[in-house]
Parts: structure tokens; C-alpha cells; sequence
């Protein structure tokens, strides 16, 4: 098992920014983005582990958390609309930061032969940058199979995968 914390603070974290335009394309309005930069903290961690339950079966997990603010001040950010210019207040946090997340998984292993069952996972997305929606946790389930062919003296490895079984509609922050 592996486990890490960290704190960074960031002097001039660049990142993109929308401030507020929007122009006209072939799929409606999308934010047209300039890169900026502010002073940020970013604080987290992130955990792994593997378990061998017997000689064929294993489980594996990770998580990973981060958590960013700006820790410089920031201006009012301007909205541009065709007919007028006004002011919305500026996040505390940088865009682009992903929410809680993590994979738990089940490995068979016999010989040449392989299968899984992994559960990917993350909580919604509440800590939002400028201009950013909100994202609803989710949960899917991946399952894949293999296999270790040896012919004409090479190793040909066969797997089968399927992601998100259950169809499950997310958006991945």
C-alpha cells in the first residue's frame, strides 16, 4: 500500500479563463479562453493498495483528493453580452480540479488466462473555477477478460474489455 499527502503553493499558477466571452460557433455559444495566472494553494492526497486474497484472486484500490484555492486576490471578472458589459465575482478556486475520485477492482489471474471487475468512481464536482457547471458523482463498472497466446515462438496477449457496462451517462470533471 502507498499513501501520499502533499501541500503546494503556487506563485503565478497559470490556468485558463474564460472572462466572460463568448463567441458564436457552428455548436452555439462556447467561451472563448485566455490563459491567466494567480497565486494558488493546492492540498491532497492520494492512497493505493493491492491485496493477493489467494494465489489467482487479488483487489486493488486508489482514491485521490485534491483541494485548490486562490490565495491572491482577485478582480470582479467582466460578462460581455452584445448589449451590455457587467460584473460577476471571481471563484475561490482554480478551474479544471478534479473532485474525490477512485477505482476499487477484483483480478483473477490463472496462468495465461486473466479477468476484472473494476468500479470507477468520483464525488460530484462542487469546488468550481470560474464559469464551470457542476457534475453529479458516478460510479460505472468495467469488466475485462484475457488471454496469453505463444505462437510460433511469440507472446500475443488477447483481451477482451467492457467499459461502462450499465451505460451509464457521466460527465468526468
Amino acid at each position: 500500500a502507498d499513501f501520499a499527502v502533499f501541500i503546494m503553493h503556487m506563485h503565478n499558477y497559470i490556468f485558463p479563463s474564460s472572462r466572460g466571452r463568448a463567441e458564436v460557433g457552428r455548436v452555439g455559444q462556447r467561451p472563448r479562453f485566455q490563459y491567466t495566472n494567480e497565486d494558488a494553494q493546492f492540498v491532497g492526497g492520494e492512497a493505493q493498495a493491492s491485496l493477493q486474497i489467494t494465489e489467482k484472486w487479488s483487489v486493488e484500490a486508489t482514491a485521490s483528493y485534491v483541494e485548490a484555492r486562490f490565495t491572491s486576490g482577485r478582480d470582479s471578472i467582466p460578462v460581455f453580452t452584445p448589449t451590455d458589459t457587467f460584473f460577476v465575482a471571481p471563484s475561490k478556486h482554480p478551474p479544471l480540479i478534479p473532485p474525490v475520485n477512485g477505482r476499487a477492482a477484483l483480478r483473477y489471474q490463472s496462468g495465461r488466462k486473466s479477468a476484472g471487475a473494476e468500479v470507477k468512481w468520483a464525488a460530484g464536482a462542487r469546488n468550481l473555477g470560474d464559469f464551470e457547471t457542476a457534475t453529479e458523482g458516478y460510479r460505472i463498472l468495467n469488466l475485462d477478460a484475457g488471454i496469453q497466446l505463444l505462437v510460433g515462438g511469440r507472446l500475443h496477449s488477447i483481451t477482451a474489455r467492457i467499459d461502462n457496462v450499465f451505460d451509464t451517462e457521466y460527465r468526468n470533471h
